[in-house]
């Protein structure tokens, strides 16, 4: 099941970001995708340093496609370096994407940071903004702010909402996606469904 999630997540972390590239862009995403496939090769067999190599070269080939940043940062949470993904993180952050500020906010949740509650306030309020604008055209944005339900109005309140989620996107990985966040927020504390949401121990 948590490779099924893996590869969920990835193909919703790349339609993340709302805005659209150019056909160079694309094209230049495309022939580095190369080294994310290397990543991903070695993420599965849980070799680190070859991951983080590949992940490397692909942020290198195009430097500013979000998505190879976004899987640094997981890869980084994964193994603990909270001090690097936090880094990462935040330099990602001037993009005004809320799931980033989301990220940035369970990281030092993760670490007991005084200021975590603060910033995951700001997230949600912004991922309520862009839901309300985006209505139905934005499941990556529906997902992220269910986590967020969870966390500030309680686990009724959300399965209530994943069950009009699961009315809106009725394709296979959309629906893959939401039955694990229903799962882990019947069985987990509120901290610990953010925690998983981005693959955390």
């Amino acid at each position: 099941m948590m490779k099924v999630y893996i590869g969920i997540m990835a193909i919703m972390l790349a339609t993340c970001k709302s805005n659209s590239k150019g056909q160079e862009a694309k094209t230049k995403s495309q022939s580095c995708s190369v080294f994310n496939d290397k990543y991903i090769e070695y993420v599965m067999a849980e070799q680190k340093d070859s991951a983080l190599y590949y992940i490397d070269k692909a942020i290198t080939c195009d430097p500013d496609d979000d998505f190879f940043k976004f899987e640094k940062v997981k890869l980084l949470l994964k193994y603990g370096n909270y001090a690097a993904a936090t880094s990462n993180v935040k330099d990602m952050m001037s993009d005004n994407s809320p799931t980033y500020e989301m990220l940035y906010g369970i990281i030092l949740l993760k670490q007991n940071n005084s200021k975590a509650e603060k910033v995951l306030e700001s997230a949600y309020d912004s991922f309520d903004k862009l839901t309300k604008e985006y209505e139905e055209e934005n499941s990556s944005l529906q997902y992220y702010k269910l986590g967020l339900d969870n966390y500030f109005n309680g686990q009724n309140y959300t399965l209530e909402a994943i069950e009009k989620f699961k009315d809106n996107y009725k394709d296979q990985h959309n629906i893959a996606l939401v039955d694990y966040l229903k799962d882990i927020v019947v069985q987990e504390a509120r901290e610990d469904v953010l925690y998983k949401m981005f693959n955390m121990n």
